[in-house]
């Protein structure tokens, strides 16, 4: 017969046995040094999922050059480069400078945006809904602003007017044809749909 051995007690060890405690911090410094280092990473890595699109930018202005408010931010912000502040009455579109330059990659565009706040609390929009940059173009970029609102409005000297978004486009190749394919809508528009 096999002698017969008893099977030793098992132990249990914590993850903190093999590498040690975790100290939480301490002191009001430390939570704060800690929490910041825990935001750059957040920021760094929402940074880096972001695709991007080489645009090279001449700063004429007096501002700084268009920024992104946050590493998640769509559009960034363009400035107003005008030498003081401008009279924008109820109703009225004016024409305002922005100092900026571009020079796009092939295949992409920038489109040109109101400011949801701006919208709001004031009235103030791009007046053509988006405008569009081309690829090829290389004059400075300037924004149609329009007051809709009932009240004048004083936009100032490097205030952010505008968002800048860079968006791929697509060029049609025409194919003329005599007729299209049928499909389940056909030529329903303006309200086709509301009542589905």
């Amino acid at each position: 017969a096999k002698p017969f051995y008893p099977e030793p007690p098992r132990t249990t060890i914590s993850p903190e046995a093999l590498t040690g405690p975790t100290e939480a911090p301490t002191t009001q410094a430390e939570t704060a040094a800690a929490t910041t280092t825990e935001t750059r990473a957040t920021r760094a890595a929402e940074t880096r999922a972001m695709p991007k699109s080489r645009v090279i930018i001449v700063n004429r202005s007096a501002h700084p050059i268009p920024e992104y408010a946050t590493p998640g931010s769509s559009g960034c912000d363009l400035r107003a480069n005008i030498p003081e502040k401008m009279l924008v009455k109820a109703g009225q579109r004016v024409l305002i400078p922005t100092g900026i330059y571009l020079q796009l990659e092939q295949g992409t565009e920038a489109q040109i945006r109101s400011r949801s706040g701006m919208t709001l609390k004031h009235g103030i929009v791009v007046a053509n809904g988006i405008g569009t940059v081309d690829s090829d173009y290389r004059g400075e970029i300037s924004v149609i602003i329009a007051n809709i609102s009932g009240e004048d409005y004083y936009i100032l000297p490097g205030e952010k007017i505008a968002q800048m978004v860079f968006c791929p486009v697509l060029q049609a190749d025409f194919v003329l044809s005599d007729s299209l394919d049928e499909t389940i809508r056909g030529s329903g528009g303006f309200g086709h749909t509301d009542g589905n």
